[in-house]
């Protein structure tokens, strides 16, 4: 693992991905049907989709926590640049998807469902891509 995290469900939960990539990452497939392969090609679609759903709670929680500010750096954006080595336009893609599809808080606390709460749903369940959600979200 490239981190330690101390949030005891949040670590288990990372571990066990991780295992299972692990474990995934090192099996053969030629065993594997044509059928059982397109299903397994289906599934790892659905398991990419969703992943961003998590990113967007990760960056709210960054620009919540004003962690830019604690870092001493512009934005969030700037942020992602720095500690994921992203470039420009994915680090400011992902903050502006975090804010139209992640869940927001109110000054006082008080949980909001995400600007798009369709397309949030969508994503979570992996029915759309990060690609299909940007194109939504840009039309409305």
């Amino acid at each position: 693992m490239s981190g330690q995290l101390v949030g005891g469900e949040v670590e288990e939960a990372v571990a066990a991905l991780e295992a299972a990539l692990d474990q995934l990452t090192g099996l053969a497939l030629y065993p594997l049907t044509q059928d059982e392969l397109l299903t397994l090609l289906r599934r790892f679609e659905t398991f990419r989709r969703r992943m961003p759903a998590i990113d967007h709670a990760l960056v709210g929680e960054l620009e919540a926590r004003s962690v830019a500010e604690a870092l001493g750096v512009r934005n969030t954006q700037a942020v992602l640049r720095d500690v994921l080595r992203l470039l420009p336009g994915e680090a400011t893609a992902r903050v502006q998807a975090a804010r139209w599809l992640g869940q927001r808080e109110t000054i006082t606390g008080e949980v909001l469902e995400p600007v798009f709460p369709q397309v949030a749903a969508a994503q979570a369940v992996g029915e759309v891509s990060p690609e299909q959600a940007r194109v939504i979200t840009m039309s409305i």
